[in-house]
């Protein structure tokens, strides 16, 4: 018999204990089957052996990754950069998707070769390396050199966790010299965590990253805006215009395609009255009385005149050369082509982080598309008729000199006229520069009603999860607070109030109709119980008239309900009052001195414009003209003594457009239209102003408010007034 140290490689002797895998000595057997049985042996075990070695799985892959690299039992070999890599297809390809699809993709072509052969290209050697020795041994030791190197080829190969070892690393050793062009990596790569970790280290500590040898070599883009008064300089509306400027140049960066266009100029904005940003150049007639603003102007159309003599059209600048990997795979018949599609390119237009310099002068680090540059901004209350200060200003700013209010360079306030654009263009600013506070969640048929002259969000639902929270908004402080929650989860229901206190009914919790009610004491900050509806409903109407409260119409599961219920608050009971004349589902409903009015919604899915009032003296209904547009899911509120319905939905797409019903004339008007659509939307009055809360924008659910001041002629805004 041969002995078995004949099978093994002299060098792979030492992997196996003796006489684990030696021949077993068949004599012996034999000879024992011949002896008498042991009774002891014939017994049956009552429970299964179970033995667990802690040690064999890493003394297994210790094993298999001495065998790669003495070159035993190989099924594959990669070629990377003229180099050879001996591995197993199984090892390689449980630790890389990728190269376990490439190897499965080659089986199923009918590969006959017991060794196959690939070729890597655009990769190098020692990443793809250190990536294989960790697939062997589960430590990934890379030098700190090659670690960026190492993510984008485990990225390629589809090595998740090697991957996120890599961004984690980096995240873990940002310094002031290399924080800038990790952030840069981070985009290019799409690595939304290491970008926010970054971004927060740059954030930290901007004041000695801008004096960093990196900053000193980003692209710059000077701007001076023209209309921000003094008063307004706070942070917050600081941190507002940088991202109104980061704005703006996304806008001009798609017009002219060309970043050397924006960094080769000083650029002349001015603040709208809607607070939005505009180029001087497109400044009426009633700005061109500065000197400064008329030299802009000619200096712009020159170039205009130049770049349309060139006639080269606008093209978006260029992602990098993405990351390719082509892999081709030897067999029989010939070469196998494969390639690795890098993601989609992660394009950012974002304020990393800001600077102030000087009260009227920031330093603002942000990505545009690709390329993170620095913007210099100069607020100017009006418009300077001076032409040699700026360039000095700016430069100083962006070569990353020591700038102070005392070394003579900053111009001061009182040098500018008082004619601030901002007023000369738009008219009379209404709102500030400080951002109208979000929600702390998304919230979407939502109810909105007001208590102690502070607007109240109650439930709704944040994408699938139907919510049971109250926040409550603070205008003169411009913040959110919790309120206690209610006591069922509700959305798609309405609330109505009266002395102090909330009163919530229907609705659903998520999963079915509600026809609970419950009402919130201000006194005692706490919910209290209401008996039940008569009818399960939800998306009905509610509004609270002479000490009654009306629910009307609805939705029970199957259409919508034209049967309507009135709660007497004194008496403490319900009752039915006559039918509505069409059955309606997510209508608006208000109440009008002495009626009740139901206003659009949807009979099933169709959305309707009819409008319907009720009396209660003569319990009938009859029907007001109807809107111009069909509507379920809109806000109505009393405004100005007449009804305003804000957005909805006409079935299928969400409205950002109102009408308003003037009860004198009996007639429907347009109003102004929202910054953005809302369906399902809830609104009330606070502080004399319209408000309008969460929503569904037709892509979104929405955290946002905005509000509709008194006045002819006003608009929507986002903003908090200047009045508070």
């Amino acid at each position: 018999m041969l002995s078995t140290e004949l099978y093994r490689a002299p060098e792979i002797r030492g992997l196996f204990t003796p006489g684990v895998m030696g021949v077993p000595n068949i004599l012996s057997a034999g000879a024992m089957s011949d002896r008498e049985s042991d009774p002891e042996e014939e017994a049956v075990l009552d429970e299964p052996l179970v033995y667990h070695d802690v040690h064999h799985k890493g003394a297994t892959m210790q094993r298999l990754n001495t065998l790669r690299k003495g070159g035993h039992f190989c099924d594959v070999k990669i070629k990377v950069e003229s180099k050879n890599v001996d591995a197993h297809k199984a090892v390689l390809g449980c630790s890389s998707t990728f190269l376990f699809e490439l190897f499965s993709t080659c089986s199923e072509e009918g590969s006959g070769q017991q060794q196959q052969h690939f070729t890597l290209d655009n990769i190098e050697y020692d990443s793809f390396n250190c990536l294989v020795e960790y697939a062997y041994t589960s430590r990934l030791e890379v030098p700190a050199h090659m670690v960026r190197e190492v993510y984008k080829t485990a990225v390629m190969l589809k090595m998740h966790a090697a991957a996120q070892a890599c961004s984690r690393h980096l995240a873990e050793h940002l310094t002031l010299d290399n924080c800038l062009g990790i952030r840069a990596f981070a985009n290019s790569n799409s690595d939304q965590d290491l970008a926010l970790e970054t971004d927060a280290f740059i954030q930290e500590n901007m004041d000695n990253v801008v004096l960093s040898a990196h900053s000193k070599t980003l692209a710059t883009i000077q701007v001076d805006i023209m209309g921000v008064e003094e008063d307004e300089l706070t942070r917050e509306s600081v941190d507002q215009l940088c991202n109104l400027a980061v704005d703006w140049a996304q806008h001009s960066l798609h017009e002219q395609g060309n970043m050397d266009e924006l960094t080769a100029n000083l650029h002349k904005l001015f603040l709208a009255g809607d607070n939005t940003l505009h180029d001087c150049h497109e400044a009426v007639d009633s700005v061109s009385s500065s000197d400064e603003i008329n030299d802009y102007k000619r200096i712009a159309k020159k170039r205009q005149r130049i770049k349309k003599r060139h006639k080269q059209p606008p093209v978006c600048p260029p992602s990098p050369e993405p990351r390719s990997m082509n892999t081709h795979s030897g067999t029989h018949s010939g070469q196998i082509e494969h390639q690795y599609k890098q993601p989609e390119f992660h394009h950012e237009f974002k304020v990393i982080a800001t600077q102030l310099v000087e009260k009227r002068f920031c330093l603002v680090m942000a990505m545009l598309e690709n390329t993170m540059v620095k913007l210099s901004l100069h607020f100017i209350s009006g418009l300077s008729n001076g032409h040699d200060a700026e360039p000095t200003e700016h430069n100083a700013l962006t070569n990353g000199t020591d700038v102070s209010p005392t070394n003579g360079v900053f111009r001061s306030p009182e040098d500018s006229p008082d004619d601030s654009p901002r007023t000369s263009i738009c008219g009379d600013k209404a709102c500030s520069l400080t951002p109208l506070a979000r929600m702390s969640v998304a919230r979407c048929a939502v109810g909105a009603a007001v208590l102690d002259n502070k607007l109240l969000a109650l439930g709704g639902y944040d994408r699938g999860e139907c919510l049971s929270t109250v926040e409550q908004y603070d205008l003169i402080s411009n913040t959110w607070k919790p309120l206690q929650n209610m006591r069922s989860p509700r959305g798609r229901f309405d609330v109505s109030q009266l002395d102090g206190r909330i009163y919530t009914c229907g609705g659903s919790n998520g999963s079915h109709e509600l026809r609970s009610a419950e009402y919130y004491d201000s006194k005692d900050q706490s919910w209290g119980s209401l008996p039940d509806m008569q009818h399960w409903r939800s998306s009905s109407g509610v509004t609270l008239m002479d000490g009654c409260i009306y629910v009307l119409g609805g939705w029970s599961g199957q259409s919508g309900l034209a049967n309507c219920e009135v709660f007497n608050i004194a008496e403490n009971t319900w009752k039915p009052i006559k039918h509505m004349n069409t059955g309606r589902s997510q209508a608006g409903v208000c109440h009008l001195k002495d009626r009740v009015i139901a206003v659009g919604g949807c009979n099933s899915w169709t959305s309707i414009n009819t409008v319907e009032t009720y009396d209660p003296q003569t319990n009938s209904w009859t029907y007001l003209p109807p809107m111009s547009s069909a509507r379920r899911g809109a806000g109505v509120a009393i405004f100005q003594d007449k009804l305003y319905v804000v957005g909805g939905s006409d079935g299928t797409q969400s409205l950002a457009t109102i009408e308003i019903y003037d009860p004198k004339t009996n007639t429907w008007t347009s109003g102004p239209s929202m910054s953005v659509p809302r369906a399902n939307v809830g609104v009330a009055v606070v502080h004399g102003r319209l408000f309008a809360a969460g929503g569904f924008s037709g892509k979104a659910f929405l955290d946002t408010i905005e509000y509709l001041p008194t006045g002819f002629d006003s608009e929507w805004c986002s903003y908090l007034p200047l009045d508070i």
